[in-house]
């Protein structure tokens, strides 16, 4: 299977009809519960693809340089920027708006707390547990890099010392906010993770990219 078609099939599809369901609910009059109507969507769908994009470039350009994954050249258009072709850009983007419409699927449906969260020692306490977890794991990426013996973690080892930072911006801001709207944002995380883990294991298994083991 072609990095394209990948892409077309296992994002296209499902971008496709939550695009539908959303303009069809916007033309009902239904529409985001007043907690979290403060921002427009476009706008933070937008903002949201922005920082994927900026924050995923090098780290994915580095997986492929240092072999860590590598895709099929005959899979692929050929359109290379740095290391990574242009299917792995268009991922980047596509990713969030799929997941982030969702995401918006499910606060349309799902019951949503009215009250105003607002507590500190919430944030402060996931920060910092989160805080310790990616010290760890970069504790963990740093015997990967001088320990052969510690290969087999590689991969875990760069995505999670590369992934938790947002995370921890997001709970230092708002881990209250997302307390608050457990369900939606559980589901919005949980569901799309499984899908998608399911989707690169049929990509895996095409040989339209690899991980080294």
């Amino acid at each position: 299977m072609t990095y394209f078609g990948f892409l077309a099939l296992f994002l296209g599809v499902p971008l496709l009809i939550l695009s539908i369901i959303t303009v069809l609910d916007y033309a009902r009059g239904k529409w985001l519960p007043a907690a979290l109507n403060a921002r427009r969507p476009w706008v933070v769908l937008i903002g949201l693809c922005v920082v994927a994009f900026i924050y995923t470039t090098p780290w994915d350009n580095y997986l492929v340089a240092t072999k860590v994954w590598w895709y099929d050249i005959n899979l692929v258009s050929g359109i290379i920027f740095g290391y990574v072709p242009i299917e792995e850009y268009t991922f980047f983007l596509v990713q969030p708006v799929m997941t982030g419409l969702f995401f918006l699927l499910l606060v349309r449906y799902l019951p949503t707390n009215p009250i105003k969260a607002d507590s500190v020692r919430f944030r402060v306490m996931a920060t910092s547990v989160t805080a310790i977890f990616w010290l760890g794991t970069v504790v963990l990426l740093v015997l990967t890099l001088t320990n052969s013996a510690f290969d087999p973690w590689t991969y875990l080892a760069l995505e999670l010392s590369w992934a938790l930072i947002p995370v921890l911006i997001q709970f230092a801001y708002g881990a209250d906010t997302l307390r608050r709207h457990w369900l939606p944002v559980l589901l919005a995380i949980a569901l799309p993770t499984i899908y998608l883990s399911w989707a690169d294991s049929f990509a895996i298994a095409a040989g339209t990219w690899t991980i080294d083991p």
